[in-house]
């Protein structure tokens, strides 16, 4: 029908899946080159990824992730710098009692706000909902020296052991006090990277569910991971955290945005 309405022949492809989830049809602008099949010579490192889990619908986990996201546009927890100059000691660049008590207050509120959140969520022991606390600290080329004196390690040659440290320790650290306003511990999931695009603490609602899509449910798409490349060339490396996991039998949608796409 599009061919007989004028659109050149050469310029439709066709693709079919089975086990889809729903009976349709989709129409999806693409690259000429791609669609033939012929592979691009060299993507460019920093290219924005997503990791999608294509599941059924999982209850709340939608509203949960729309919830805090919109919550923390305006809300984050913030540590001292781990170089900062005038640390008492190195377990203060993990501490959510910041030295400036108007930072520390507001730690406190943010972390009320994300347990609130999940309860309101219905976040039990037997709930299909988890809670990622996802401790992340910028790359560097050394570590701060109070840092590395604390674990014993070389600031230099030992960064990225030392890094990862301290982005598990700010992650625990927020879901120990997420775990005393009531959340169940066993609900709350602390991954972390130490060598990351920048310092930050993210809440990210995740489903427990892994079972396949059963016949007749509807499929959706949960996001697994988001971020950055960190190389470029034919071979692009997509960094993922530190304990992540994919299933057998399970199915992963990859995006990517190539460098010519507006974002």
């Amino acid at each position: 029908a599009l061919i007989e309405a004028g659109v050149d022949a050469s310029r439709v492809f066709l693709k079919a899946e089975r086990e889809v989830g729903d009976m349709k049809v989709d129409f999806f602008p693409c690259d000429l080159k791609a669609a033939q099949g012929t592979p691009c010579a060299s993507l460019p490192a920093g290219l924005p990824f997503r990791l999608m889990h294509r599941r059924t619908g999982d209850r709340w986990l939608n509203e949960a992730t729309r919830a805090l996201r919109d919550f923390s546009a305006s809300h984050a927890v913030e540590f001292n710098g781990a170089g900062q100059l005038g640390l008492p000691n190195a377990a203060q660049a993990w501490n959510l009692n910041h030295l400036n008590s108007a930072v520390a207050a507001a730690n406190q509120a943010t972390l009320d706000g994300i347990a609130s959140i999940m309860k309101s969520y219905l976040i039990t022991e037997s709930s299909l909902l988890t809670l990622e606390v996802y401790g992340e600290v910028a790359a560097a080329q050394i570590a701060p020296a109070q840092i590395a004196d604390y674990y014993g390690m070389h600031r230099q040659t030992q960064v990225n052991d030392i890094l990862d440290r301290l982005a598990k320790a700010r992650a625990n650290a927020c879901a120990a006090a997420l775990v005393k306003r009531g959340l169940p511990e066993s609900k709350v999931l602390v991954t972390y990277c130490g060598h990351g695009m920048k310092s930050q603490v993210r809440f990210i609602a995740r489903s427990d569910r892994y079972g396949p899509t059963l016949p007749g449910e509807h499929a959706e798409f949960a996001l697994v991971y988001e971020g950055l490349t960190n190389s470029g060339g034919a071979d692009v490396v997509c960094p993922l955290p530190e304990n992540a996991a994919l299933f057998v039998d399970e199915k992963y949608l990859f995006q990517l945005v190539p460098p010519c796409a507006p974002l």
